[in-house]
């Protein structure tokens, strides 16, 4: 009898809960995980791309002077209209935006002296600062702004982030961003891939393409503070680029995200 008690005992702490867990309803996880992961002046949580519209992929929302409790809303900086005008290297190098969300102080009375977003938002390039609501948007609908959708109904379909294929809209001319504020300079792209192999894995290797990056940013963008001039020396890992280092500066937060793993991991 002693041994049938043992056994039964046996059972129940340590065979009956896989059992009973097996058949068990997955429970629900809370609201905060399930809701689209969008944090201040931050791009969204890797994985996550998908549960956000494509629309609000890659925008901004600036709350460093306004916020709750003040009468003026905070800024939504729309990425994916800015870069249907310009290239990127316009506003991260020309005009002095650091690559990083939340890292310039930028103010409106250097706004209204021309600096950072007033070099353009001046009524000429594009509309005045002082048409407050255009910018300072957030929780409101500005019917001046201009229709993510009705714009980008053209342009050749991506799975992730925007589900637009930006580069294949460049490509194919269905957009044509200025490479300066006077659109008189023009931008030279390299065209020479970098293979960088995996190891240990079972992932392809990546082809890092210069060219889709170099119509779009000037060298000093990447070189040298994000990546080393000779391939291989800089020690990139994907736990590094989930935490927004080296390719994960762009890729998730405003580049395609890193869902879309083999338009890296391209090696055949």
């Amino acid at each position: 009898m002693q041994n049938r008690f043992a056994f039964v005992l046996l059972f129940f702490l340590i065979v009956a809960p896989f059992i009973t867990g097996m058949g068990a309803m997955p429970q629900k996880p809370p609201a905060e995980e399930t809701a689209p992961a969008k944090t201040e002046e931050t791009g969204p949580a890797v994985g996550m791309t998908n549960l956000i519209q494509p629309h609000e992929y890659g925008s901004i929302t600036l709350k460093r002077y306004t916020g709750e409790g003040q009468v003026i809303r905070s800024v939504v900086f729309p990425h994916w209209w800015h870069r249907t005008q310009f290239v990127c290297k316009v506003c991260h190098s020309d005009l002095g935006f650091e690559m990083k969300a939340g890292a310039g102080d930028i103010k409106m009375a250097d706004i209204f002296a021309g600096k950072w977003c007033g070099a353009c938002h001046n009524g000429t390039i594009a509309f005045a600062a002082t048409t407050c609501d255009r910018c300072h948007s957030k929780d409101i609908e500005v019917k001046e702004n201009r229709s993510f959708s009705e714009t980008t109904k053209e342009y050749p379909a991506d799975s992730y982030g925007n589900k637009i294929n930006w580069a294949a809209a460049l490509e194919q001319g269905k957009i044509k961003p200025k490479a300066s504020l006077d659109g008189k300079e023009d931008i030279l792209a390299l065209d020479i891939n970098v293979e960088r192999p995996v190891k240990g894995g079972v992932m392809p290797g990546v082809i890092y393409p210069h060219k889709p990056h170099t119509q779009l940013l000037a060298c000093g963008n990447c070189h040298t503070n994000i990546f080393e001039m000779k391939a291989g020396s800089t020690p990139i890992t994907m736990n590094k680029i989930n935490q927004g280092k080296y390719c994960g500066v762009c890729h998730g937060k405003v580049a395609f995200p890193l869902e879309d793993c083999f338009r890296c991991h391209s090696k055949k």
